[in-house]
């Protein structure tokens, strides 16, 4: 019985994909058409489907600006965009996830009011965390700052989850990051010593050598750091002052990161 169950099951579920992979095939056909090759055609399809083959085929293919405005322009004025907008402010987490996913993917000055509004007062850290990502392409200082802030009190996941995101992004943010150097909040200073150990920068490499020396008190921030230099600056931390630290983590982090530095005086 259970056999005959998981072979209905499958079939059932081979024919449903069938289904969806043959209804994005025409909306894909229908958006050429109509938008690429400029024909006179009708689409009889779900306004979802719609604005899924959009996605699909910008994924794929670098759009002309004036072929995408065009196409934006109707997916605006469907009824499934309008109740994505609605959405995101939805009590439920999942169906903001989904709206941001969507309204994320218009790329309009709009669509990017509203997502930012949302930032604002969102509390849930995995629908914050969707948000960042869609500022992901166009960040600047203001959406830097929230970000930040938003770090503040968040549990550690989240904290994880920013600062990976943002190393993927140091180019976008680098120029922002100075302006955060002289703040004690223990969130900041974690993302920025994680910030200095996935790239070359003097900067960082400076601030995460003074918070190694004055974090006195705080041992995790002082092995952080440490850490954060023995990776991108081996050389800052082969001497005396690392490698016969008093602090075993220290000295071994030190001494490993100077076994990989041939040089002749190491030799």
């Amino acid at each position: 019985v259970v056999m005959v169950y998981l072979v209905s099951a499958i079939t059932i579920q081979k024919k449903i994909n069938g289904r969806v992979l043959r209804l994005k095939g025409l909306a894909r056909d229908f958006l050429f058409k109509r938008y690429f090759d400029q024909e006179e055609v009708k689409s009889q399809l779900t306004n979802r489907f719609f604005f899924d083959a959009f996605i699909d085929i910008e994924t794929h293919v670098e759009i002309e600006p004036e072929v995408r405005q065009r196409v934006i322009d109707d997916i605006i004025l469907t009824k499934f965009t309008h109740r994505q907008i609605r959405k995101i402010n939805s009590l439920s987490s999942r169906k903001r996830k989904i709206a941001i996913f969507y309204v994320s993917s218009l790329n309009t000055q709009k669509s990017r009011e509203i997502l930012e509004k949302r930032f604002d007062k969102e509390k849930n850290d995995s629908v914050r965390f969707y948000l960042v990502f869609a500022f992901k392409d166009f960040l600047n200082v203001r959406i830097f700052d929230k970000i930040l802030e938003s770090l503040i009190d968040s549990n550690e996941n989240y904290q994880r989850w920013i600062q990976a995101l943002l190393k993927n992004h140091i180019t976008s943010i680098q120029k922002f990051v100075p302006a955060y150097f002289d703040d004690q909040r223990i969130e900041i200073r974690k993302l920025l010593i994680g910030l200095a150990s996935s790239t070359v920068d003097e900067k960082l490499k400076n601030y995460a050598l003074r918070q190694f020396h004055e974090s006195i008190l705080e041992q995790d921030i002082k092995l952080l750091a440490i850490k954060a230099i023995a990776k991108m600056h081996p050389h800052e931390v082969a001497n005396e002052l690392f490698c016969k630290n008093e602090d075993i983590q220290i000295k071994r982090v030190a001494i490993g990161a100077s076994s990989s530095i041939v040089t002749q005086e190491m030799v």
